[in-house]
């Protein structure tokens, strides 16, 4: 048996030898015993690709190309013997939870831990690596008991033995194996089976017999395992840095039944027995040493190592000594000889400033179509120097910068990292290369994979992204994580709408829409949705919602029968029957299989096409899975729930290269592509590359070293960790045969500083004249490497303010523009840009000003703009929410919640109930005594709380002290309220819930004239109309709203009606000048302008004119001082109380004596005043205002919304939220998610201070 260990360093030709020998073996005999190619997983398409490319080799059936795990399963077909029943990754983490679930009480130090979520996975991920050194049970309950002094790792060490040991018990038990124990399995079967004779394969390929035999073994090969016994002509092992113990048994096992055997390693020489961690041959000559020890240890076999040197033929840097130099001196530093010419420049970008040479002409330029349709310019000729952008690179076509051999570039962040990326790889394709000899690489594709997909997309680049996608969240996931929870807990609304907005349920997404929109209105959840839902006063409603639930239910009806009750007991096989039935049920399959037909791809895809297909195999192996794991084992729901979802959480998918011409994106450690003209490696920074170590690990770094100690998994350290980081920079370094990009982040996705990392210092060392290059995304014209870099540019060109000027009006600034203007027209002449030019003559161009046309804001609002006086208020805050609320109608959702708004329209309500029941008994407020008043409205209360909409007001116990705590405070209004009115309050109530343009809210009865008795209201009072210009086709405004209360002194001499408007608040509120004066309180002085411009005060109130005495606020909760204790505060004095509810606002001091009438009253207790000794206002009485000032005032109100008015029609639009103070627009808007501006950095609109 001849074993041959074959080193040689990165790019020597130790793959082109492996293979070259398969192929001649393959060209001597396409029949003979079997040959085996041992890959990576990653590597072996490439593989097959490389030994296809060989035209002399049209196909094979003896070679296998395999990874370990394969070829553990062909070992297994070859010898006749069943494969054992595997359980996959995602079943294992499922057992994992279940039997943490079960034996966690046993568990020394991870009892507090097991239950939290992703341990599962830790706990697998320590297992495996448990298994894969071959540490057993036993071994580890040893170490415990050996190890002092360190209580912590002893008993984790326990933890880690009990629960293996749990495990391995459970997979014998359920006769089942994972993949950790797969190639243990395949160690014994080749263990058993009888050795093979060793032949010469020589005499194999020239022999008749042999040829015979080795149709026979072909057949073998094929699965069919007729002698039961192992034979290879040839096996080659290649790409292996690192190799574990059960893959070193499973390759000395076979070593007796091949002829020869060759492993490869990435060594320059001979390791030394004692090489340094910081070596970057330390993890390979580990191997290395491992490997030559075991086969040694077999008997018969001849061990030979060969070296091959770095500048033989077929070499990977034969032509290139930038690169070649890189490779030698990379573990040896030494600066690049300046003798030789060197391949070297940085990219500098070209100058911005420098002027234009525009020499191109539309025939110089080809437009390349692919099969989306897509256009792409490619320059015919560059002998004249199409687009030059500086003197200095005058000279320099960019066939010339594509044969730089090595290139060092800082960029902004990931994004600006894909954009240089994509550069790059479009002046290599320019130049004559292929998108396959093309690949982009980072340490972790977490950060890099999205801004790759992006990028990649607009610049029209095929790509292969080497990347397992996460389905976890894939429809048919969701829907079943779902559903599960919807009817075994209760049908929840989060989980009952996340099943049917998955879009696999037979129904449409402006049913669920609709549904969702009643069910968060009207509080519907729970066992509700189990029978028709009907709604009493709807009955249109109630129709639609009787087809929705004989169309959607039965399917999710039937799998909560199935399931029975949350204490109920099922196994594996009936919970993955009753899941299947469910699917079936729903036709999922067909509908996956629609969606797959219906996908276009294209390279703005995450996913290829194939990925329903995929998730259906990949959930009907899920529940394979559930069937083999748990058979017989019958668990609660509330039991499968965390099990489930630890299988649910893992679930990926793999891809196949959709193509053969596309670039490469994969991560530096599991990528492998060994024919590659340019690498672009990205994110080379500290903290990303090297990579940290991971700190999720349940086996610490002091762990680790004290396991190292005793000779239990050597070689885990952070230490070695950094050596394997040094062989993967220098794998990644020495990968591309032509070329060489390294690029580095500032800030990463987060906005977070980075460095960069030392190996661009070590590059640097090695070569002392190159110099980093600052690179920058720009969007100038000359610039641009696809012609979707050019939209920019055009737009800037073809936009209504792309006239020809320089921003300091200079001669030389403006022929600098009229060169670009003039460049970017002829541009657009180039074949091509004709379907680019279609799609920016679709931008729509924003004023400056962000106003509407005047043609469309009548078009938008009606030429009668029908509103209300605190919409209007919401236009002088921003009129960008006028906008959005009253122009595009936008909504937020009703919800069945006792918000703000839901409380106070209880008590309006409390409070003109308590009203109307008084009026139908002829009484007046200041008829009752305080003790009844306080009886009356807890009645009224008590009513409207029985009624209420869906039962809100009693809903849950939180809305139930809700509503009893604001009966109570309402009680202690009416009760002060009342008390004023019978000792100095002269104006008594007589309307409330006053509609004006308006129909009446509905709750409370209307009244008739007959039942409110003399001088009642006949009907509503119309709307307010302010005219907004003279001419009859000027628009205008018409006003409506709801008066909250209404107070009328009727002067007995005169006869004339004073009247008083009082707006109930449930918070302190003033009015204050700035505001009013901005439009930002206009509705309480608007409300009482309503009255003071009816056109027939005794039609509507029985007066023959209204005179306006005031209007006031009143905070029904009370403004309570502090006090020293609770008791104090709640039994506080009757002066007190009063105080808290003291109104404020704007009265006619004339009226004065009617709004207090107490004698010789120098300071108010309900309204805000202060007199003199000559019974005069204080000036600093801001709220008692003279007659003349008083009508002034309420003159500006309407003066205010006339303006409004006025600004509404001519279109502003403007993001211009105010602030003052403290406080702005912002903070009680609904659509900021609409504007979404920067509060930190918005510039606010100050509010102007009153004349």
């Amino acid at each position: 048996m001849q074993v041959r260990l074959l080193l040689g360093p990165a790019g020597s030709g130790k793959t082109y030898k492996c293979l070259a020998e398969i192929r001649e073996a393959l060209k001597a005999s396409a029949e003979g015993a079997p040959l085996l190619l041992v890959a990576p997983k990653q590597m072996t398409y490439q593989l097959e690709r490389q030994l296809l490319d060989d035209p002399a080799l049209p196909g094979y059936t003896r070679l296998h190309i395999l990874s370990f795990e394969r070829l553990a399963t062909f070992i297994f077909q070859w010898l006749g013997k069943p494969a054992p029943r595997m359980l996959d990754e995602e079943g294992r983490l499922m057992v994992l939870r279940s039997l943490l679930a079960r034996n966690r009480d046993k568990l020394k130090l991870f009892r507090a831990s097991a239950r939290l979520t992703g341990f599962a996975q830790q706990l697998s991920l320590a297992l495996s690596e448990i298994q894969a050194n071959q540490l057993t049970p036993e071994m580890l309950e040893a170490l415990a008991t050996q190890i002092q002094g360190n209580d912590s790792l002893s008993r984790k060490l326990q933890d880690l033995a009990t629960l293996l040991q749990d495990y391995l018990v459970w997979l014998d038990a359920h006769d089942l194996r994972d993949a950790d124990c797969l190639l243990g399995e395949a160690v014994e079967a080749v263990a058993q089976s009888p050795k093979s004779e060793i032949r010469n394969p020589k005499s194999e390929v020239h022999s008749p017999k042999s040829k015979a035999e080795g149709r026979g073994s072909r057949v073998e090969g094929r699965g069919i395992g007729g002698q039961g016994r192992l034979r290879f002509a040839g096996v080659w092992v290649d790409g292996f840095a690192e190799l574990s113990g059960q893959e070193l048994d499973l390759l000395a096992g076979l070593i007796p039944h091949c002829d020869k055997a060759t492993v490869t390693f990435c060594l320059d020489s001979r390791p030394s027995p004692k090489i340094s961690w910081l070596s970057n041959w330390s993890v390979p000559a580990k191997t290395f040493e491992q490997c030559e020890k075991r086969f040694e240890q077999r008997p018969g076999a001849v061990v030979s190592v060969q070296v091959m040197e770095r500048d033989g033929a077929n070499t990977r840097f034969e032509k290139n000594p930038v690169l070649s130099h890189l490779e030698r001196a990379w573990c040896r530093p030494a600066p690049y000889p300046r003798d030789e010419p060197p391949a070297l420049r940085s990219g500098a970008p070209r100058g911005r400033g420098a002027r234009v040479e525009v020499r191109a002409r539309p025939e110089d330029f080809k437009a390349i179509v692919g099969d989306d349709g897509r256009s792409t310019l490619t320059p015919l000729r560059d002998s004249e120097g199409l687009l030059t952008s500086s003197p200095t690179e005058a000279r320099q076509s960019r066939r010339d910068r594509t044969d730089e051999a090595l290139r060092i570039a800082m960029c902004a962040n990931p994004g600006t990292e894909a954009i240089l990326a994509a550069h790059e790889i479009l002046r290599h394709v320019r130049a004559g290369g292929r998108y396959r000899e093309i690949t982009v690489l980072a340490r972790s594709l977490a950060a890099y994979h999205e801004p790759l997909q992006r990028v990649f997309a607009r610049y029209d680049i095929p790509f292969f992204l080497d990347r397992r996608e996460s389905v976890a969240h894939h429809p048919l996931a969701e829907l079943t994580r779902s559903s599960l929870r919807a009817v075994t807990l209760g049908w929840q609304h989060e989980d009952w709408f996340a099943a049917l907005k998955t879009g696999l349920a037979p129904v449409s997404d402006e049913e669920i829409d609709r549904l969702e929109n009643e069910a968060l209105a009207r509080g519907w959840k729970g066992s509700i949705w189990k029978d028709p839902v009907s709604v009493a006063d709807d009955p249109e409603l109630t129709t639609w919602l009787g087809k929705l639930h004989r169309r959607l239910l039965p399917p999710f009806q039937r799998l909560g029968v199935v399931l029975g009750t949350p204490q109920d007991r099922r196994d594996g096989p009936a919970l993955a029957a009753a899941l299947r039935e469910f699917w079936q049920a729903l036709n999922v399959q067909a509908t996956l299989e629609d969606w797959s037909r219906a996908h276009t791809p294209d390279t703005q895809s995450r996913l290829p096409q194939s990925v329903h297909a995929t998730v259906w195999t990949q959930m009907n192996g899920w529940l394979e899975n559930v069937e083999l794991a748990f058979e017989g084992e019958r668990l609660q729901m509330r039991e499968w729930q965390p099990i489930l979802e630890a299988g649910l959480a893992n679930l990926t998918v793999g891809v196949i290269p959709p193509a053969l011409d596309q670039v490469l994106i994969g991560a530096i450690d599991r990528s492998r592509n060994p024919d590659i003209r340019l690498a672009l490696i990205l994110g080379v920074n500290e903290t990303v590359f090297p990579a940290p170590v991971d700190a999720n690990l349940l086996l610490t770094e002091p762990d680790r070293l004290e396991l190292e100690k005793r000779s239990v998994l050597s070689g885990k350290t952070s230490r070695y960790h950094l050596g394997r980081e040094r062989h993967y920079a220098y794998l990644a370094c020495t990968r591309a045969r032509q070329r060489l990009v390294l690029t580095c982040s500032q800030q990463d996705l987060n906005g977070s500083t980075l460095n960069p990392s030392p190996f661009l210092t070590h590059v640097q060392e090695l070569f002392p004249s190159l110099q980093v290059e600052n690179f920058i995304a720009t969007n100038d014209w000359r610039e641009c490497e696809h012609v979707s870099d050019l939209i920019a540019p055009l737009l800037k060109v073809q936009g209504p303010k792309s006239k020809v000027q320089s921003h300091d009006g200079s001669e030389e600034g403006r022929g600098s523009r009229l060169e670009e203007a003039w460049a970017a027209r002829r541009i657009s002449e180039f074949p091509g840009m004709a379907s680019l030019l279609q799609q920016t003559s679709q931008f729509q161009y924003l004023p400056a000003d962000d106003c509407l046309s005047p043609e469309l804001a009548p078009r938008l609002y009606g030429q009668v703009l029908q509103s209300s006086v605190s919409r209007l208020e919401q236009f002088a805050a921003c009129p960008f929410r006028f906008f959005v609320h009253s122009g595009l109608r936008a909504e937020e959702r009703k919800k069945f919640e006792l918000d703000s708004r839901e409380r106070g329209t209880f008590q309006h309500d409390a409070l003109a109930l308590f009203h109307e029941r008084l009026r139908e008994e002829h009484t007046r407020w200041r008829d009752l005594t305080p003790e009844e008043a306080r009886k009356r409205i807890g009645q009224a209360c008590d009513i409207l709380a029985a009624q209420s909409p869906d039962g809100l007001l009693q809903a849950t116990d939180q809305s139930r002290f809700t509503t009893r705590m604001m009966t109570s405070a309402l009680q202690d209004f009416v009760e002060i309220l009342v008390t004023w009115m019978r000792e100095q309050y002269l104006f008594d109530p007589v309307r409330v819930e006053l509609p004006f343009g308006v129909q009446s809210r509905g709750r409370l009865p209307r009244q008739s004239e007959a039942e409110a008795g003399e001088g009642a209201p006949a009907d509503d009072l119309p709307a307010w109309t302010i005219e907004l210009g003279s001419s009859a086709c000027s628009p205008c405004l018409e006003l409506s709203g709801r008066i909250d209360r209404v107070d009328f002194y009727r002067e007995p001499s005169t006869g004339d009606t004073f009247c008083v408007v009082v707006d109930y608040k449930s918070s302190p509120k003033r009015l204050e000048p700035v505001l009013m004066a901005n439009g930002l309180q206009l509705q309480l002085l608007a409300y009482l302008s309503v009255l003071r411009r009816c056109s027939n005060p005794l039609e509507f109130f029985g007066a023959a004119s209204l005179l306006p005495a005031g209007v006031f606020y009143v905070n029904l909760r009370g403004q309570f001082g502090r006090e020293q204790n609770r008791r104090k505060a709640l039994t506080g004095t009757t002066d007190a109380r009063k105080k808290a509810y003291q109104h404020t606002g704007r009265f006619d001091v004339a009226v004065l004596r009617l709004l207090d009438a107490r004698a010789d009253a120098t300071q108010g207790d309900q309204f805000k005043y202060r007199l003199t000794k000559e019974g005069e206002p204080y000036k600093n009485s801001v709220e008692a205002l003279q007659g003349p000032e008083f009508e002034a005032l309420l003159d500006s109100v309407e003066a205010n919304l006339k303006r409004i008015g006025l600004d509404i029609f001519a279109g502003e639009i403007k993001v211009a939220p105010y602030r003052k103070g403290s406080t702005t627009a912002c903070d009680q808007c609904d659509y900021q998610s609409i504007c979404r501006i920067d509060p930190w950095t918005h510039t606010y609109r100050s509010l102007k201070a009153p004349e």
